[in-house]
């Protein structure tokens, strides 16, 4: 039997604090608010510089959702189904603050 690296078990104990992240209500309501202020769903394109810092949110948006999915993806639809309106990721901003549409 081979020893684990510290890579490898410092990987298990990321695993195993996400899992008992999303193992609380608290925890999926807390990733459910961060998830929305990466800008996830919505679109990052501004025309100028502002895109490229919008895709870096949305990048980290990205990456969580994958580790979610890939860690606990039964909490994960559980957060949805806790969580999941059509107009909370779409008028999120991406300092998590409301925005206003003034065309709606």
């Amino acid at each position: 039997m081979t020893e684990k690296t510290q890579a490898q078990l410092d990987a298990e104990t990321y695993e195993q604090d996400i899992q008992q992240l999303m193992g609380e209500r608290w925890g999926r309501r807390l990733m459910w608010r961060m998830l929305a202020m990466t800008g996830l769903y919505q679109s990052s394109f501004t025309g100028n510089s502002t895109t490229f810092f919008r895709e870096g949110g949305r990048n980290v948006g990205l990456r969580l959702t994958r580790e979610l999915q890939a860690y606990c993806p039964k909490r994960y639809m559980e957060m949805w189904a806790e969580n999941a309106l059509p107009e909370d990721f779409k008028i999120m901003s991406h300092d998590g603050k409301p925005e206003v549409y003034p065309d709606e």
